[in-house]
């Protein structure tokens, strides 16, 4: 992520998914992430869970209230890739905390960001992730494409059609 309107960055940069630095958020921000089943979470449990939700070379994705579908891609080297619609809108670094929070950190100076706790992937692939402010988001595992091969995608559709 993790959002502005945020997936999960939805994620999880803005949910662009996102989650991003552990700063305080701003309070009556809107993200536009569905959060409809906002409950606070045992964080015990959450940190113990998070440990079951390994993040590197995965993908998430979230529908927002506005229904948007937001798209977040984890890579293994430490950086994040936000999508809202199919379009990148965030960039920037993730890391699994001590406490089992992640936090995105967004690529860029005016960009702030959050730290979710995430619960253990349930077995149709959904993992619930939850802000500092108890606000919780509903995520569900896609197929992680691979930074080279999201620009391969992007130049292939860029260039189908001309001729």
């Amino acid at each position: 992520m993790l959002l502005r309107s945020r997936p999960l960055s939805l994620f999880l940069g803005g949910l662009s998914l996102t989650i991003a630095a552990c700063a305080p958020a701003e309070e009556g921000g809107s993200d536009g992430a569905d959060t409809s089943s906002e409950t606070p979470s045992d964080s015990s449990a959450s940190a113990a869970a998070s440990d079951d939700a390994p993040m590197a070379e995965t993908g998430w994705v979230a529908i927002g209230t506005d229904g948007a579908v937001y798209t977040t891609f984890f890579d293994a080297d430490g950086t994040y890739r936000d999508f809202r619609n199919g379009d990148q809108v965030q960039q920037g670094s993730w890391e699994r905390r001590e406490d089992a929070r992640l936090c995105l950190i967004p690529a860029g100076e005016q960009v702030r960001g959050e730290c979710w706790s995430t619960s253990a992937v349930d077995d149709d692939g959904t993992m619930r992730s939850t802000d500092g402010t108890g606000r919780a988001i509903e995520l569900k595992r896609v197929t992680y494409i691979a930074p080279a091969a999201a620009a391969e995608d992007s130049d292939t559709a860029s260039t189908e059609g001309e001729g």
